[in-house]
């Protein structure tokens, strides 16, 4: 509700801090597989960001987010700043998704040459797609359709691209089914 005064706020800590680059990290829900690493998209306003082939300009188009609107004051203010916004499985129950974190992560460290320790979140991201592909595999159709991406995301070299030419069962009812088989063998689809 008062989205511009927290967004002069960051600006205002921004400049108080001598920022160069505010980054923001966001997540969308996509048809990717949980099984690939997830699909990072990264856009910038700035000239310099935007001269590196990975980088997308940022379109502002009508309504949007907190972040969409933080970044275009930044940009307005001279700050440059980078979205990095990676791809999850729509087929999940909503949830942390440590595959998305990482590829967040190393994404940001990438593109910025920050050192940061990803140890932790690898072995929880390698724990999560156990998991969820343990849970997946009981469930015949939950299963047919993991592959069905896979199987799209190796035809076209692309994790993100759009698969939905495919005859599948919807986003909703596939996270219905996997909620279910999580409360019928953990109890609970809570953290």
């Amino acid at each position: 509700m008062r989205w511009r005064t927290y967004a002069g706020t960051i600006l205002q800590v921004c400049s108080d801090m001598d920022v160069s680059l505010l980054v923001t990290l966001g997540a969308f829900l996509a048809d990717v597989p949980h099984t690939r690493p997830a699909p990072v998209n990264a856009a910038s306003d700035d000239e310099d960001w935007l001269a590196k082939p990975e980088i997308l300009p940022a379109r502002y188009e009508g309504p949007t987010g907190i972040v969409g609107v933080l970044n275009a004051l930044a940009s307005r203010a001279g700050l440059p700043a980078l979205s990095l916004w990676a791809a999850a499985p729509h087929y999940l129950p909503q949830s942390r998704n440590p595959k998305v974190a990482l590829a967040l992560l190393e994404a940001l460290r990438d593109l910025t040459g920050l050192e940061i320790d990803t140890g932790e979140i690898e072995l929880a991201a390698r724990v999560f797609e156990r998991e969820v592909s343990e849970a997946i595999e009981e469930d015949g159709n939950l299963a047919a359709y993991v592959r069905r991406l896979e199987e799209a995301s190796e035809l076209t070299g692309d994790e993100d691209d759009d698969v939905s030419a495919l005859q599948v069962a919807s986003g909703d009812d596939i996270a219905a089914e996997l909620e279910r088989f999580l409360r019928e063998h953990n109890g609970s689809t809570e953290d």
